[in-house]
């Protein structure tokens, strides 16, 4: 009776600390404190929690290299474009230089030679006609033409006339008139003749091409005794833009 009391008395209800644990648990425990990766081998949560994060990590990877491919694209279609830009500019230079109107005078006509004959005791007054021309490949949008016959020292402004809808095609011409304005008389046709006085004719032209560009031909034109006007060999003024 005694025995079987002390038999039950030591198999049943251990201490505490000796009490028997699973151990699977222990083991787990275990292992958890050895490596962070342990618990991937008893919880799949874990595992996929784990994949995510790398799947995640690789995709900020993607992107910040996407966006880098990006911004060099961005760049080189910059460059490209500016090149683009640049050429376009210079062959539409090249096209305004190439194909634009050149309006210019082709021929001067005038009766000063009459005007200061000896014979003439009543000389008539100076004209000139001028004949301007496109030399130029593209049409010319006349909007200004002025001219005028003067003598030396006489520095005023010079008259101009307005041209509007005049368009002279490539080759295409244009005549226009300019008498003097000043008192004319026998006097001065004797000066004129002693060569005490200088003729000057003076004009004056403003174009557009088809561009829209402004062009302008301006120039002074002296008269030789008994010769037509033409231009010096040292121009006092002479202006082709």
């Amino acid at each position: 009776m005694v025995f079987a009391a002390f038999a039950v008395r030591s198999v049943h209800y251990p201490a505490n600390s000796e009490r028997a644990r699973n151990p699977n648990d222990v083991d787990r425990n275990e292992k958890v404190e050895e490596s962070i990766w342990a618990p991937s081998t008893y919880e799949p949560i874990t595992t996929l929690t784990f994949a995510l994060v790398l799947v995640a990590v690789g995709q900020a990877v993607l992107f910040v290299w996407q966006l880098s491919l990006i911004r060099d694209g961005a760049k080189d279609t910059a460059i490209a474009a500016k090149a683009a830009s640049r050429s376009a500019d210079t062959a539409e230079r090249a096209l305004t230089e190439l194909e634009r109107p050149f309006v210019m005078v082709s021929s001067v006509r005038s009766n000063l030679a009459d005007a200061i004959a000896e014979v003439i005791s009543e000389p008539p007054c100076p004209f000139v006609k001028i004949t301007i021309k496109n030399f130029g490949r593209t049409p010319a949008i006349i909007e200004t033409l002025g001219s005028r016959i003067r003598l030396s020292g006489d520095d005023s402004l010079l008259p101009v006339m307005d041209a509007q809808n005049l368009v002279l095609g490539p080759g295409d011409i244009h005549e226009f008139k300019t008498t003097y304005d000043g008192a004319y008389g026998q006097g001065i046709a004797y000066q004129i003749r002693g060569g005490f006085i200088t003729v000057w004719l003076a004009f004056y032209i403003k174009y557009q091409d088809i561009f829209g560009t402004a062009h302008e031909t301006a120039a002074d034109w002296k008269y030789y005794r008994f010769d037509e006007f033409h231009p010096p060999s040292g121009p006092r003024y002479h202006t082709i833009t």
